[in-house]
C-alpha cells in the first residue's frame, strides 16, 4: 500500500495526491487526510487508487452506512457528510462555468434534495455464477470494475428490492440457466416492483414454476428478457398490467412505462424537479412550450396542465407512442408528439417551422444538445430551460447559448444520485 497525503479533490470527488512524479486519484479520501491506498489502475501518467486505511482523518469524514462500501462501486461518496458532497458539487459547477467558459450566474438556487438513501427506483445489476466457488454473485460492479460486488443488501436501492436481495439470489441460483444470466434490471413503480431477468438460455418448465412461486411469496413481478427491448415478456405478474405506473399527484398525472423505458431513477427528486421547472418557466394559459427530448412525457404532460399547448419531440419512436398513450390516459388534448432525430438537421420538420413558441424545455441525454442548439436559437424564444445530466456537456452547451443572445440567469443542481459524483443541473437561459 502507498501512504499518501491528500492535497485536494478532483471534480468527481476523488482525492488527489502525488507519487513518483505521477498524479494519484484516490477514492474514499478527503482533502487533508493521510491515507494508505491500494492500486485500482496503473497508467504511465496517473495512478488510480482506493484508500483502505485512514491514518489522519478529515473532520468531514463519516462512517459509511453500507457494509459493502469499501469495495462496491455503486456509490463513491458515502464517507463524506452529505451536505458537504452537495456543496462541493455546486461549487465545482459554478467554478467551471466561470473559469472554463467565463459565464457568471445571476441567481444560484438552493440544491434540490430528497432522501439520501434507498432512493433508486431503477437499477441495472450484474450477475455471475462462479463455477469454482459454486457461488452466485449479484451486485453492482466493484470499484475495481473487473469484479462484481457480493451484495446481500444495498443502502441506495429502493427497500422493495434492497431487502429482498438474498431471496432474489436464492431464486437465481435455483434456476437451471443460472450460468446464462448476466444481468438484472430492477424497477420499483408506484403500483408494483419488477425484476427483469436477462437470460441467454431459455427457462425450463420447472424454472417457470419456481419463478411464479417466488413472485407470489415476495410480491415481485418477474419478467424475462432474452435479447432486445421487444423480447421482454411477463414470467410472473402481480397485477394485470404489463406496464408500470408512476404517479404525480401534485399535478393529477399518471405515467405508464415499460420497465426498460427511461424514467428518472429517483421518483422523489423527479417530483421536486418538475415543480421547480414550472416555477422557472412561469407558464400560463397563453403559453406554448416546445419540449425537446421528451421521453414518455414526464415534463410534457405536467406542463400541459398549466399552459396553452405543448409540442414535444423525442428520437425514440417507442417513447413517442408511450407519451401519446399517456396523454390520452390523462385526458390531455393540448399535447402533440413527434418522433425526430434531434442530432440531425430539423429545418424541414413541421414542428420546427411552427415557430410560435414562447419557451423551450431542453432535457437531452448525456451527450448534450450540441447539434440542436444552433437550430433552436433561431426560434428566438424568450426562455430556454435546460435540464442536464452531464456537467461537461452542459458547460459546453451553456457557452454556445450565451454566444447566441442568451444569458444564464438561474442555476441549480439536483441531488438525483446521492453519494455519487453525478449531478443533475437545471438552468434558465433568457434571451437578451
Amino acid at each position: 500500500m502507498l501512504e499518501l497525503e491528500i492535497d485536494k479533490l478532483d471534480h468527481n470527488g476523488c482525492g488527489i495526491a502525488y507519487h513518483d512524479n505521477k498524479i494519484c486519484f484516490v477514492e474514499n479520501a478527503l482533502t487533508g487526510e493521510v491515507i494508505k491506498a491500494v492500486y485500482l489502475k496503473k497508467n504511465r501518467k496517473f495512478l488510480r487508487l482506493l484508500a483502505k486505511e485512514i491514518i489522519v482523518a478529515s473532520a468531514e469524514r463519516i462512517a459509511a452506512k453500507c457494509p459493502h462500501y469499501d469495495f462496491c462501486g455503486g456509490c463513491k461518496l458515502q464517507h463524506w457528510q452529505h451536505e458537504k458532497q452537495i456543496a462541493y458539487k455546486q461549487q465545482v459547477l459554478i467554478e467551471q462555468l466561470k473559469n472554463t467558459v467565463n459565464i457568471e450566474i445571476e441567481e444560484i438556487l438552493p440544491a434540490l434534495q430528497a432522501q439520501a438513501f434507498n432512493y433508486r427506483h431503477k437499477a441495472r445489476i450484474a450477475v455471475k455464477y462462479d463455477n469454482k466457488k459454486q457461488e452466485l454473485l449479484v451486485g453492482f460492479r466493484e470499484k475495481n470494475p473487473r469484479f462484481i460486488t457480493k451484495m446481500n443488501s444495498c443502502e441506495v436501492l429502493h427497500t422493495n428490492i434492497a431487502k429482498k436481495l438474498p431471496q432474489i439470489k436464492e431464486l437465481l441460483i435455483s434456476l437451471s440457466n443460472k450460468h446464462q444470466i448476466p444481468q438484472l434490471e430492477m424497477a420499483v413503480a408506484d403500483d408494483k416492483s419488477v425484476i427483469v431477468i436477462r437470460h441467454l438460455q431459455d427457462f425450463s418448465i420447472q424454472d417457470l414454476q419456481l419463478i411464479k412461486e417466488f413472485s407470489q411469496q415476495q410480491q415481485l413481478a418477474i419478467y424475462g428478457q432474452s435479447s432486445n427491448y421487444d423480447s421482454v415478456k411477463v414470467l410472473a405478474n402481480i397485477n394485470n398490467d404489463f406496464l408500470l405506473e408512476l404517479q404525480l399527484p401534485e399535478h393529477d398525472i399518471v405515467l405508464k412505462f415499460h420497465p426498460l423505458d427511461f424514467t428518472q431513477i429517483n421518483f422523489a427528486m423527479n417530483r421536486l424537479m418538475l415543480s421547480q421547472a414550472l416555477q422557472l418557466l412561469e407558464l400560463n394559459k397563453q403559453t406554448t412550450v416546445l419540449d425537446l427530448f421528451c421521453g414518455i412525457g414526464n415534463f410534457s404532460l405536467v406542463m400541459a396542465r398549466y399552459c396553452k399547448q405543448v409540442i414535444a419531440v423525442e428520437g425514440c419512436e417507442k417513447m413517442v407512442q408511450r407519451a401519446i398513450s399517456n396523454a390520452k390516459l390523462n385526458n390531455l388534448t393540448n399535447t402533440t408528439f413527434y418522433a425526430a432525430d434531434l442530432t440531425k438537421n430539423i429545418d424541414d420538420a413541421v414542428w420546427y417551422q411552427k415557430n410560435d413558441y414562447d419557451c423551450i424545455l431542453l432535457d437531452p441525454p448525456r451527450s448534450g444538445a450540441k447539434e440542436l442548439i444552433p437550430q433552436i436559437v433561431r426560434l428566438a424564444v424568450k426562455k430556454i430551460l435546460y435540464v442536464s445530466c452531464d456537467r461537461a456537456t452542459f458547460i459546453r452547451d451553456a457557452e454556445m447559448l450565451t454566444q447566441q443572445q442568451y444569458k444564464l440567469v438561474t442555476l441549480g443542481i439536483m441531488d438525483m444520485f446521492p453519494h455519487t459524483a453525478h449531478m443533475e443541473i437545471m438552468a434558465l437561459f433568457v434571451r437578451i
